[in-house]
């Protein structure tokens, strides 16, 4: 997964935050008149902490929260590993790997492939009707 563009979205935190109050608040029936001091706030906050259950909820929630859903499975798909900036869009990413696999094979062939093995072949191609031994 690639959490720095994930922890960099403003939109994972509001909802991180927004789920595990809303699971908190659930569980102990505060509602929004209920908070009129930061007293009930950090009270409601330590008994979530001590409930055995509140806390397995809220981790569950936190490993849902992190699965893309666009993919299968708990990985991210390749366009978002490939993100090094969370201003980069898809397209963005799929233009420059285009570009670098339109410029691989010249490089590949260059650095990878020895003059033996293109030569090789056309050698046995035309000693073959000669000498049948020398394709090996």
């Amino acid at each position: 997964m690639n959490w720095k563009i994930r922890v960099q979205n403003p939109a994972f935190w509001i909802g991180m935050v927004i789920g595990i109050c809303g699971i908190i608040g659930t569980y102990f029936g505060i509602t929004a008149p209920d908070l009129t001091s930061w007293q009930i706030v950090t009270d409601t906050l330590g008994a979530a902490i001590a409930c055995p259950y509140v806390v397995g909820l809220v981790v569950i929630y936190i490993l849902g929260f992190f699965v893309d859903l666009s993919t299968i499975g708990w990985k991210d798909s390749t366009v978002t590993k490939e993100k090094t900036s969370i201003d980069q869009t898809a397209e963005d990413i799929v233009k420059a790997k285009l570009q670098q696999e339109a410029e691989a094979p010249i490089v590949k062939n260059l650095v990878e492939t020895p003059v033996t093995n293109v030569v090789q072949p056309i050698v046995a191609e035309v000693v073959a009707p000669i000498n049948p031994q020398v394709i090996a």
